[in-house]
């Protein structure tokens, strides 16, 4: 995503100092597939308790569904690696998923709240260092 971002500045950059109406039309459009990724992820991000299941929605496409009884533990982390997170001060929340214990990172508002409303569904998750 940031190398479209730098594509589209310099495409547009360059247009201004050349004038080439070629390179002005390449960086808007690089500008507007980079709004088209950007903001759904920003404006459609959150996470929601749904009696026994947790659900996490990220932008159009990405949708996952927790059973809290499944989840194992929970514990802060600054992981940087794409996720239904808008924040770097992210919880790790482990789950089984069936198969094997896996993760996902989100970035709950008050995780405080958060947590103790997971604990209300599931007091057996271990919590680390919160």
């Amino acid at each position: 995503m940031a190398f479209i971002c730098v594509i589209a500045v310099y495409l547009l950059i360059t247009a201004g100092i050349t004038k080439s109406l070629e390179q002005l039309y390449s960086g808007l459009i690089c500008c507007a597939i980079a709004i088209l990724i950007i903001f759904p992820v920003y404006f459609f991000t959150y996470y929601e308790i749904n009696e026994d299941t947790l659900i996490i929605k990220s932008g159009y496409f990405y949708k996952n569904k927790i059973q809290i009884a499944h989840i194992k533990a929970i514990s802060p982390t600054h992981n940087p690696l794409s996720s239904a997170a808008l924040s770097i001060h992210r919880i790790a929340i482990y789950y089984n998923n069936g198969k094997k214990i896996t993760n996902e990172f989100i970035s709950p508002k008050d995780k405080d709240e958060f947590i103790s409303a997971l604990l209300k569904i599931n007091p057996d998750i271990n919590i680390k260092n919160i």
